[in-house]
């Protein structure tokens, strides 16, 4: 067991000191145990008492706290996906119609590698007006593993529906990686 003192970014003064467990898993591939957190230093000098913590496996490396994807929706029905490389939550999306008219729509939703099922993130969204900004006014955070969670290898997709004559649009997906 070994112990560990970072400084956090955007924090000057600010220390954690963590026992960490470390070393290469069955593939290969660096992973840490985070055992407990010995102690948290403030700028001024204080002390916080050590706090119990449960132990989670977590990958040696995180990126940063958000992450914005952007897609870009051709005035075609279709699928439209990227591929996540760590576990993350969707937390926000929006976008704006280029054109937009009644009966366009779109949906956010993963394709899980590991049940190979498509889920419905959000609700049907409408794009009936040409330039404006549209919000999912759903996310759905229910299920064993929440809908709103994408596994490393999931797909995020947007899947657009074109029921009027314009579904173009360019839609931000904001993710948080969880562990």
């Amino acid at each position: 067991m070994s112990t560990s003192i970072s400084t956090l970014p955007n924090s000057p003064g600010l220390s954690v000191t963590a026992y960490v467990q470390g070393g290469p898993s069955a593939i290969g591939v660096q992973q840490d145990t985070f055992v407990g957190l010995l102690a948290l230093t403030m700028p001024t000098g204080s002390l916080i008492n050590p706090v119990a913590v449960t132990e989670q496996l977590l990958p040696a490396t995180l990126p940063s706290p958000a992450v914005i994807y952007q897609f870009t929706v051709p005035n075609t029905a279709g699928t439209y996906e990227l591929t996540v490389p760590f576990k993350c939550a969707v937390v926000f999306a929006s976008g704006i119609a280029a054109g937009g008219t009644s009966g366009d729509t779109l949906t956010l939703k993963k394709y899980s590698i590991d049940g190979a099922s498509t889920t419905s993130i959000s609700n049907a969204i409408a794009l009936s007006t040409a330039n404006t900004v549209f919000f999912p006014t759903t996310l759905d955070n229910t299920g064993t593993i929440p809908n709103n969670v994408l596994l490393a290898g999931d797909h995020l997709q947007v899947v657009a529906a074109k029921g009027g004559s314009n579904c173009a649009c360019a839609v931000f997906v904001t993710v948080i990686p969880v562990a």
